[in-house]
């Protein structure tokens, strides 16, 4: 094997590693949070929230509430990430670039909020592919 298919090798690993990281189900409240903000704010971008899916981000939200660990401080801050995070990846699709982003991903977002209307525990689909975040956020101070 010579030094080029070895460096493309290598890089196909960290892609697939990366893609990985990125598809990962939600670990947690605050990170099942961020997911729900993050579909929620590609549908918005792309003009696909429905009345059902508001309904499903409505229980999703009082879901995760009730099953604890998440309060209302916490929630904001995903809240503000996972919003932040669909505005970046948008912006991230060049002109023109986000119809095919919001036929799979926002597609994707759609159906699972919708579907979190009539089962609040559903997973994220494979087609929804929120970037990865370390969930960082920024205190603004009066």
């Amino acid at each position: 094997m010579g030094p080029a298919a070895v460096r493309r090798a290598a890089a196909i690993a960290l892609t697939l590693a990366a893609l990985a990281a990125g598809a990962r189900a939600a670990d947690g409240p605050g990170d099942r949070a961020w997911s729900l903000f993050y579909a929620r704010g590609v549908a918005e971008t792309c003009g696909a929230m429905s009345g059902l899916a508001e309904v499903g981000v409505a229980r999703a939200v009082a879901g995760l509430r009730g099953a604890g660990g998440l309060d209302d401080a916490l929630l904001s801050a995903r809240r503000l990430d996972g919003l932040n995070a669909a505005d970046r990846e948008w912006s991230n699709r060049g002109l023109g670039g986000f119809r095919r982003w919001c036929a799979g991903e926002g597609a994707a977002a759609q159906g699972w909020l919708e579907g979190l209307a009539t089962l609040p525990a559903l997973d994220r689909p494979r087609g929804l592919r929120p970037p990865p975040s370390d969930h960082t956020t920024v205190t603004i101070r009066p």
